[in-house]
């Protein structure tokens, strides 16, 4: 497979030229922190019109840290937005988009569809790391849970305020029955896991999980060193240009809330979001939405809600993976559009708000069909593609498949000349 560079609008896929230690040590120099995955013989190489019709171009997210600069060594091309919970996209020049990660937490009450008496799947905590490592790894080492929804809901709110730079923050975890004084920066969380002593706040055990976790106490971003201030909105977006920062929030609580509760808490937080800036955005990043108020992934959405939490946001994912109930991604598809349309059947959809999260384990049938949304008719069909990698790698020969389900979804096929 060999090398195309086209004019203005083309791209190239570069099979030959390696650039494997091309400005690693760039990416971890401009932004101080462990380089990114370098590029190799096999990457993708920028955008160069994989981001769609030029008049109106696809978005395409990425769940990775931003790249240094434009033209940077870059393990997650094509990418025109960026979306982290990591401090470490503080110093990119990247004038892409660079949108904040956000857990939405959970409540530890008992979801009536799971066995025992507890969720026992404690949120993650944002930019904890040592020794360059995350500390929430595959163990799930360092992790928080809240005893009500109210409170699951107040720390992710006011964890999203305060990133907007808004001061009265506190304000949901107060309301929910906590005090102002609750507040821990990740840099205190980070000196407390590391400092060889007793943790003075992973002390909660529950059942099921392996690790002492941090009970009813919010937490606020912020660099491993820094405290008040090191990771917001300003820090975060200092030197990017005509860029609208957004929020991605991944909306997989499973906790068996209401489908009250669900609609009230995105709205309550779109409307944060737009009230710091008019043209921000809230993504909301969820499981399949036929599924969202089933099982043991009961969130809290349905049929009867979907559309009015649709309205009242700025993205949805529709969720495309290898595991769908139907066992079929085109059925699956219409199966989550049937959600959007109501009960009735017949509430409009607006496409321009829906991102398609594509699992890259599925097939490669399934990225044409993918191509077919995409390239559809913007009334009718969405026109934004997050990539889920799911365990799968884009890195050297064992990511070829992965690269070529990407293309395919961008380009109808995987071969480039």
């Amino acid at each position: 497979m060999g090398v195309i560079v086209g004019q203005s609008g083309d791209f190239y896929f570069d099979r030959h030229r390696s650039l494997a230690k091309l400005a690693a040590q760039e990416v971890a120099d401009s932004i101080g922190i462990e380089p990114e995955p370098a590029f190799d013989a096999t990457s993708i190489t920028g955008n160069h019109g994989l981001t769609g019709p030029i008049a109106a171009p696809w978005r395409i997210f990425r769940n990775a840290n931003p790249p240094a600069h434009a033209d940077a060594a870059y393990a997650y091309w094509p990418c025109t937005d960026a979306t982290s919970m990591m401090a470490n996209m503080n110093g990119s020049r990247w004038t892409g988009n660079a949108w904040l990660y956000v857990w939405a937490n959970r409540a530890m009450t008992p979801n009536p569809a799971q066995s025992g008496t507890f969720n026992t799947k404690p949120n993650m905590i944002q930019s904890l790391s040592c020794d360059g490592k995350l500390v929430f790894d595959g163990v799930s080492t360092y992790r928080c849970v809240y005893s009500t929804y109210e409170k699951a809901n107040a720390a992710t709110q006011s964890l999203i305020r305060y990133w907007l730079g808004r001061s009265d923050f506190a304000a949901p975890w107060v309301e929910a029955g906590g005090a102002a004084s609750d507040f821990v920066f990740v840099s205190e969380l980070y000196a407390d896991v590391t400092s060889g002593k007793p943790s003075a706040y992973f002390t909660t055990c529950i059942p099921g999980h392996p690790h002492q976790v941090m009970q009813d106490i919010p937490w606020l971003p912020s660099t491993l060193t820094g405290g008040a201030g090191s990771f917001t909105r300003a820090t975060a977006m200092a030197g990017r240009i005509g860029q609208v920062p957004g929020v991605v929030l991944d909306y997989e609580v499973q906790d068996g809330r209401s489908t009250a509760m669900s609609p009230a808490f995105l709205r309550a937080l779109c409307d944060d979001i737009h009230t710091a800036t008019p043209a921000g955005k809230l993504f909301i990043r969820t499981n399949p939405l036929d599924r969202l108020n089933a099982g043991q992934i009961a969130t809290g959405l349905d049929a009867d809600n979907l559309p009015a939490v649709l309205a009242h946001t700025d993205y949805l994912s529709v969720k495309l993976w290898s595991r769908n109930t139907q066992g079929d991604l085109a059925q699956s598809y219409a199966a989550q559009m049937a959600m959007l349309k109501g009960t009735s059947g017949s509430q409009p959809v607006d496409y321009a708000k829906l991102v398609i999260l594509f699992e890259l384990n599925c097939t490669l049938d399934d990225a044409r069909f993918v191509h077919t949304l995409l390239t559809g008719s913007a009334d009718t069909s969405p026109q934004a593609i997050m990539y889920w990698a799911h365990g799968a790698t884009e890195l050297g020969a064992a990511g070829a498949r992965t690269r070529d389900l990407i293309l395919t979804t961008l380009l109808g096929h995987a071969a480039t000349g």
